[in-house]
């Protein structure tokens, strides 16, 4: 140790920045299927329920890293030959005003982790090598090109920094999630040092003297040591160098995670904040001179010159500083050592369930803080296989590729990334990578377990969450609303049909105030008695049980009108205005003829099936209906009279309509009425009337229809001619039966006062015989009618 001070001014020179390691795992943090991503962020929830770590190879990593040149700024083929040389000028070139080497090696010797409800437990035991040099662009200045180009002037060369630590981790880990989507960890570790160097505290100005070129100046250098001077490859395997060295220290991690939302994830944390105390067989070497002088070497002159002399070269340098500089050796009790901390800043953007972008800044701290950053992109394979790249700005250089891959076969998970892949195939044109391999048994991937702050991974806390065990939205209070209707299901009778608030989310397609679920009628509206179905006619049966939905009729006959209430509908009756009976539809047979009174010519008058129902009283072959003379045998020519004129008026029996009544032709050859018996019938004309489009006589016409009765009583020859009619509102044939009813109906009527149905003469006509213009509501009401005429 007696040429420490000036080992490490020449340090550079020795040309082994190649075995350096240096770590910045930026990978890492993109790979979710890996439990190791503990070891960058304590606070990470791995997604495997279970890992362990192979012994030795469960997680280890190694690299190479410094901040200003390459292997081929300095080294250099001859052209033409297989001999290399030493390129200074272009090494110089390279370097920057402060360079730093970062150097860092580690394997776990075993890792466990499982998850313990809502918290996260882990331990891991994990032997670190660890080793950082800083240094002044000046100092190779006048190390290589000498003291020439500084004549006279005053140079400042301290600064020069070097820690390397050799320690084991004894660490143990926890997390847990703090009000869902904040989690934080803490990594707690016991550290067990095996040997340090460290250069505490290094000032040296220079000055060159222009005329000798002597070098003068002043020094102060402290270097600490412990366990240096026995290091050997047989104490490795001894118990005393495992674990009997007094070299104790504790560290912290601490991190943490934020789930912004669905996409976006935040993250931090603070590695390596602790010290180790180092008390094996410590050692400090200090150099203090207030003034010194110095002639130097140029090193152009022997290591560019043949290559034997460069070994002794070296050697000639370094006994000449040590002749100049008095390095003291002495031992010390102890001296403590602080951990380079580091520090990580990430957030991740999830494009979908298996692809995300992330973005991670590394800080890494020797004296000054070191930054570095990537960016990188990762795609899962339904968990059995996760691939990452990244590109980052490390080592004052963008010419960093990384890629990663983690895979799962069955419980065995195999991982290997590498920060800058071109520094793998090519160490000698690159400024460093980190490699990480391990493989480790897992398991718990894809299980459906509990989650304690989310449970129904709605993104929604529990705590804030109302429905938490139903996935919702964040306006509902993390309540569902299946049908969108502004209603949370909880609150939603009709959960998966959109309704409104004022009943309970249910919808009302009728707008009947009676929800759909609970309406028979769901798109007619309806009174609640009927159960939201309409009863049109309000005859008390919901129009879909009513056969005859818009017009009343009883229950038993579904809703349709008996108006005859013959028990028959009067959709099914053909003759629904009087009664009768199946076998004629609903039509009486009111002579007892066989023949329905719909169809018989004579209903009140039995008759033959050739005559249409009526009779042919004097058998002349003309039914009476068609013959003027039915009671006198007469010819078809002369419309069933006989020849004649039998009252002797002048009005032939063919054309009489009273041939044995003399009376004038303007009647019809019938005598005159009296003016109280025309009075009679004219008032029984104008005040009939009907119920609209009905052939039911109103109760206004009573009192009119019954002096007629009491007239034909009193007058028992008499007969009268019953004719109805109506106007050329809807159809013809619609309107000849109406008026055929009306005329049946004051037919009827007078036969239930007592006049005998032989003594009555009914016809219908209906549109055929208007008396008014149908064109107007005033002709209109005169053209619906029954006429009236006696006949004496």
């Amino acid at each position: 140790m007696v040429r420490c001070v000036n080992a490490i001014i020449l340090c550079l020179l020795l040309f082994k920045v190649g075995s350096l390691y240096a770590q910045s795992d930026f990978l890492l943090h993109a790979h979710t299927l890996t439990p190791h991503q503990l070891v960058v962020n304590p606070s990470i929830l791995p997604d495997a329920d279970f890992y362990l770590g192979l012994p030795v190879i469960g997680n280890s990593s190694a690299g190479y890293s410094n901040n200003s040149f390459t292997y081929r700024d300095l080294i250099r083929k001859k052209p033409g030959t297989d001999s290399i040389y030493f390129d200074f000028d272009n090494y110089l070139l390279s370097l920057r005003n402060s360079n730093f080497i970062y150097a860092g090696a580690s394997t776990d010797l075993v890792s466990i982790g499982w998850r313990e409800g809502r918290w996260y437990v882990g331990a891991r035991i994990t032997e670190v090598a660890d080793m950082r040099f800083r240094f002044s662009k000046d100092l190779m200045k006048l190390a290589i090109n000498g003291n020439g180009p500084y004549l006279g002037e005053l140079m400042q060369l301290g600064n020069i920094y070097l820690r390397a630590s050799h320690y084991r981790k004894y660490a143990v880990n926890f997390s847990r999630d703090i009000q869902c989507k904040l989690r934080l960890g803490i990594s707690a570790a016991f550290l067990y040092g095996m040997e340090n160097l460290n250069v505490k505290r290094s000032e040296i100005t220079l000055i060159t003297n222009p005329v000798t070129f002597d070098l003068t100046g002043t020094s102060d250098i402290l270097i600490n040591s412990s366990g240096t001077e026995s290091f050997n490859t047989d104490s490795l395997k001894t118990w005393p160098y495992q674990m009997q060295r007094k070299n104790r220290g504790v560290s912290v991690d601490i991190g943490a995670t934020y789930k912004l939302n669905d996409k976006v994830d935040l993250s931090a944390s603070l590695l390596d904040l602790g010290y180790i105390r180092w008390k094996y067989k410590a050692k400090s070497y200090s150099n203090k001179v207030s003034e010194f002088s110095f002639s130097g070497i140029p090193i152009n002159d022997f290591l560019n010159a043949n290559p034997d002399s460069v070994e002794h070269g070296i050697n000639r340098y370094l006994d000449s500083l040590g002749n100049v500089f008095s390095v003291e050796e002495s031992n010390i009790e102890k001296y403590a050592v602080a951990l380079p901390a580091r520090i990580y800043l990430s957030g991740s953007y999830a494009l979908n369930d298996w692809n995300t972008l992330r973005f991670t800044y590394f800080g890494n701290t020797f004296h000054r803080l070191y930054s570095s950053a990537a960016i990188s992109y990762t795609r899962n394979f339904n968990n059995l296989l996760e691939v990452s790249f990244a590109w980052a700005l490390h080592n004052n250089t963008a010419a960093n590729l990384g890629a990663g891959v983690t895979l799962n076969l069955g419980l065995t998970q195999f991982n290997l990334f590498a920060d800058n892949l071109p520094a793998v195939f090519g160490a000698y044109n690159s400024r460093g990578t980190t490699v990480r391999a391990g493989i480790t048994l897992v398991s718990g991937y894809g299980e459906d377990r509990p989650d304690y702050c989310d449970r129904d991974h709605d993104g929604i806390p529990n705590e804030r969450d109302e429905c938490p065990d139903d996935p919702g939205i964040m306006e509902m209070m993390g309540c569902p609303d299946s049908d969108l209707d502004g209603i949370p299901d909880k609150h939603d009778e009709c959960p998966d049909l959109a309704g409104l608030l004022s009943l309970h989310g249910c919808p009302d397609t009728d707008g009947d105030g009676i929800t759909d679920n609970r309406d028979a009628c769901p798109e007619l509206a309806g009174p609640p008695e009927l159960d939201g179905c309409p009863d049109s006619d309000g005859d008390g049966i919901t129009d879909n049980s009513d056969a005859c939905p818009h017009q009343a009729g009883p229950a038993d006959l579904r809703g349709c009108p008996d108006r005859d209430r013959d028990g028959i509908p009067d959709g099914d009756d053909a003759c629904p205005d009087l009664p009768g009976t199946v076998k004629y539809n609903g039509c009486p047979d009111s002579d007892g003829d066989g023949i329905p009174d719909n169809t018989d010519e004579c209903p009140q008058t039995a008759g033959a099936v050739q005559f249409n129902g009526c009779p042919d009283t004097d058998g002349d072959g003309i039914s009476d209906q068609h013959d003027r003379c039915p009671e006198l045998f007469g010819e078809k020519s002369n419309r069933g009279c006989p020849s004649g004129d039998t009252d002797n008026d002048g009005v032939p029996d063919a054309l009489d309509h009273c041939p044995t009544l003399p009376g004038p032709k303007a009647l019809n050859g019938c005598p005159e009425l009296q003016p109280e018996a025309k009075n009679v019938v004219e008032t029984a004309v104008r005040d009939l009337e009907f119920n609209s489009g009905k052939a039911v006589i109103s109760g206004n016409s009573y009192e009119a229809l019954d002096n007629l009765i009491l007239l034909l009583r009193a007058n028992p020859d008499w007969q009268m001619r019953i004719s109805g009619h109506t106007d050329n509102s809807g159809t013809e044939d619609g309107n000849l039966r109406l008026s055929r009813d009306r005329a049946r109906a004051v037919a009827t009527y007078l036969i239930d006062g007592g006049i005998s149905a032989d003594r009555l003469k009914v016809e219908w006509f209906g549109q055929t015989k208007p008396i008014a213009d149908n064109g107007t509501e005033k002709g209109r009401k005169k053209n619906r009618r029954v006429e009236l005429k006696l006949i004496q």
